[in-house]
């Protein structure tokens, strides 16, 4: 019965609980710093508390401590490990409770709860799978490591053929596709023009060919044009098929995600050409038809199109970066500005903003809600002006028959250089976005809506 006993408890799992402890080394707004780097331990996704120690307990007969009473100040989720320090989010914080925390005090980080088998495998992916957030909390699930390039832009899709979907970046000359299992570099381009500035990227088999196509939008200054090449991998290598005279963008539509061009043309009024679905026919890419016409929209960068019994109606950035959903005889906003993007170009006297995609997710009433990003200005509300931006958040909104509301974010620890959606194989859907940190590297963050 005792050797029974024994290989029963053996074999269960055991729960490991513990607990880190450090200090706040500094505060900005509701993103703390912490004296807590990769050695120790700290991991993206624990929950923390952030306390003050008060007076000493002692004992009233033998004197002995008890230790300290301690009053709490804050909480929230760690949102990036870097060598020597980490990044935090206090969560649900106002600035005046915000304000409260002070470089100094304590924190005292939760690990969550781990399964400790008796005989654990190596583990071999270079990700970082966090565990599932609490009810109301929204940390990442799953975070890459650190990749050496400042992202620009980000997309998704298999682009070898080995039927798994590569995470695709852009820096401002060069565009890499990672595995997103292992996180090694399956392949790369790299443009040797002097003059070239990427602004996005798309991923899709439109040639039906088992592999999809790269389609990089840039602005080539030398030219004075802005265009889009179309690249293929081979060999570990993206080769440029061709070259198109548009931009190219995804978009929802209802259900479909389906990809948009637009050519741009020099007329100070009103630059923006037409936008046309994006085909490929008899070996070649074309503007389709018929047109997008959608009131009040005129800019590719970004939009979707949510539909109903009611009609079609789009969703897209203002010039001030409110969120619009027009119907057809009203419109509804977002109460804030989102999309802010360090990606625009000078085009016929007007700064135009190549804003991160919205993300929409479709329901019998036309939208159920929408997912974007909200970058923050480095310095305050000048910088944003030069795209300066120091740290980001993920937000979802939700259509309350008036207006779009906030529903819940989460901080990131970074620029947000793009959004994207990709589904799962258990029929989940995940979001994915690329966070430039303060060291100029990028990480891939990804969230379950």
């Amino acid at each position: 019965m005792l050797n029974l006993l024994l290989s029963l408890f053996l074999a269960c799992p055991v729960q490991a609980q513990s607990s880190l402890d450090g200090y706040v080394v500094k505060v900005e707004g509701s993103k703390i710093y912490l004296d807590l780097g990769e050695a120790s331990g700290a991991k993206t996704g624990d929950a923390f508390t952030i306390y003050r120690p008060g007076e000493e307990l002692k004992h009233p007969v033998t004197g002995a401590s008890l230790g300290r009473t301690e009053t709490n100040l804050a909480a929230g989720h760690v949102s990036e490990v870097l060598e020597k320090y980490s990044l935090a989010g206090i969560e649900g914080a106002q600035p005046a409770s915000a304000s409260t925390v002070n470089p100094g005090d304590r924190v005292r980080v939760h690990r969550a709860a781990v399964q400790v088998p008796a005989a654990a495998a190596p583990a071999t992916t270079a990700s970082t799978t966090a565990q599932a957030p609490a009810p109301g909390a929204h940390a990442p699930v799953r975070t890459s490591p650190s990749l050496d390039l400042e992202a620009v832009a980000l997309a998704l899709g298999d682009v070898d053929g080995d039927g798994k979907t590569e995470v695709i970046l852009a820096d401002k000359d060069s565009v890499k596709a990672y595995s997103a299992e292992d996180w090694h570099p399956v392949c790369a381009f790299k443009d040797p023009g002097t003059a070239i500035t990427n602004l996005s990227l798309e991923a899709e088999d439109l040639d039906k060919d088992g592999r999809a196509e790269v389609f990089l939008t840039l602005n080539n200054r030398f030219f004075d044009r802005v265009e889009s090449y179309v690249l293929v991998c081979s060999s570990g290598s993206f080769e440029k098929r061709t070259t198109l005279a548009w931009m190219v963008r995804r978009y929802m539509d209802g259900t479909q995600s389906l990809l948009a061009a637009q050519p741009l043309i020099k007329n100070a009024t009103f630059p923006f050409g037409p936008i046309h679905p994006l085909t490929y026919a008899d070996g070649r890419y074309t503007l389709g038809e018929p047109k997008l016409k959608l009131p009040r929209l005129d800019w590719i960068y970004s939009f979707a199109v949510a539909r109903s019994a009611e009609g079609s109606f789009p969703l897209f950035y203002t010039p001030n970066n409110r969120i619009r959903l027009q119907f057809e005889k009203r419109a509804a906003f977002s109460s804030e500005a989102y999309g802010q993007t360090s990606n625009r170009i000078r085009w016929a006297d007007r700064t135009l903003q190549c804003s991160p995609r919205l993300v929409a997710a479709p329901s019998a009433e036309g939208i159920s809600a929408v997912y974007t990003l909200k970058n923050i200005p480095r310095f305050g509300s000048l910088s944003e002006a030069f795209g300066a931006y120091s740290s980001a958040e993920l937000h979802c909104l939700r259509f309350n028959g008036l207006n779009l509301e906030p529903d819940w974010k989460a901080d990131l620890p970074g620029y947000a250089a793009d959004l994207a959606e990709r589904a799962l194989p258990n029929g989940m859907r995940e979001l994915v976005t690329a966070v430039v940190g303060a060291n100029g590297k990028t990480r891939v963050l990804s969230f379950t809506p």
